[in-house]
């Protein structure tokens, strides 16, 4: 299916297919075919076609490159300090434990890496998902790692010890596509989005409860007393709910585009919403009130990642940077660049003083802020 879609593609360009269809398109590929690109490759996730599915990861990828030939430099950025090259494709999830020692990486490899974040260097491989992992989480106590994964009708959320990688629980909870993990401030309970929110018992790994959703949930994002979620999906609405009754409180509009990420403040009196329409909501949350809608980024705002005092705010974007926003005033105080590809998720030590940014050119970038 794949083959003769491509061929009809390539003959709207009259290119002729004497060889690999493969090294054709790669040839022709242009910045205007990367819909097309990312729609074939959608639809070949859903069908399992994992060679195919590789195939179209490196056009994508030759077609970023394409949109970026050269890289951007920038003043006053945090400095690279080691440049984590592990996965095969691209990297799509990271998180950094509480400690800030490990950071955790998730790819469409299906592989999911730990790493020494100050060293530089991998130690230790997480193996289990057949197909892209799509998020990652560490629990508040670093002793636990949850990933999704577009494993279905298969397992789709797994938990992992973070020390000696062992499987601890290997969930089938959804029966579309797990898009989004996050553990509540205790490490207790984990949730995970895929058309709606599962709710599950980290020590035995039961569901305890589900929490209704219209379309697919990209982001879960639970405030530090444990007692509100606040989830964001891809028909751009936002949710919060009580934890302590399941109910809904309200849903929040305002973004013109799919809601890819949130974070909510240390004292759980802002939420930050991150949109594919490239802009950054802050939400006052007692009232649900949108106080500001900030244009961040040139393309699409793919990850958040909040320090612990709730002062900086770190993007990551299609654009291929990553900024570094000032919350109290609402201004981006440094730029990151030198990926090769889209950004596909940040992470911040909780101090502030080390940073992280992965991408779809298969590295993750540290820095030192």
């Amino acid at each position: 299916q794949l083959e003769e879609s491509v061929r009809a593609w390539l003959e709207l360009r009259q290119v002729s297919v004497e060889a690999s269809w493969l090294s054709a398109l790669q040839s022709q590929v242009k910045l205007g075919d990367r819909d097309y690109i990312q729609a074939l490759r959608d639809c070949l996730v859903v069908l399992e076609d994992t060679a195919a599915v590789a195939d179209l990861d490196t056009i994508l990828v030759t077609c970023d490159r394409r949109r970026f030939p050269h890289p951007v430099s920038t003043d006053n950025s945090p400095q690279l300090i080691h440049t984590l090259s592990g996965h095969t494709a691209a990297v799509s999830a990271i998180a950094i434990d509480p400690q800030g020692c490990l950071l955790a990486s998730g790819g469409l490899d299906r592989a999911i890496h730990v790493w020494d974040l100050h060293r530089g260097e991998r130690v230790q491989t997480f193996a289990g998902h057949t197909m892209d992992i799509s998020a990652i989480a560490i629990c508040p106590d670093g002793k636990y790692l949850a990933s999704s994964s577009f494993d279905c009708p298969q397992s789709n959320v797994k938990v992992w010890d973070l020390k000696t990688g062992q499987l601890l629980h290997d969930r089938l909870g959804h029966k579309k596509s797990a898009r989004s993990v996050a553990f509540d401030a205790a490490g207790r309970v984990l949730f995970s989005g895929g058309n709606k929110i599962k709710v599950w018992d980290v020590g035995t790994g039961e569901r305890l409860c589900t929490l209704g959703h219209t379309a697919a949930v990209h982001c879960i994002a639970v405030s530090g007393d444990g007692k509100l979620l606040a989830s964001g999906s891809s028909d751009g609405k936002i949710k919060l709910w009580n934890l302590e009754t399941g109910e809904l409180i309200r849903s929040l509009t305002g973004h013109q585009g799919a809601i890819a990420a949130l974070v909510i403040s240390p004292d759980g009196l802002q939420l930050v919403s991150a949109s594919q329409d490239a802009k950054l909501g802050i939400w006052e949350l007692e009232r649900g009130q949108l106080v500001a809608m900030v244009t961040a980024h040139t393309e699409a705002i793919t990850s958040l990642a909040m320090n612990r005092e709730g002062s900086l705010l770190i993007t990551g974007s299609l654009d291929r940077t990553a900024k570094i926003w000032d919350l109290q005033t609402r201004e981006s105080v440094a730029t990151l660049t030198g990926h090769q590809a889209a950004v596909n998720s940040v992470a911040i030590v909780r101090s502030g003083e080390l940073l992280a940014t992965a991408s779809a050119d298969g590295t993750i970038h540290i820095w030192q802020a």
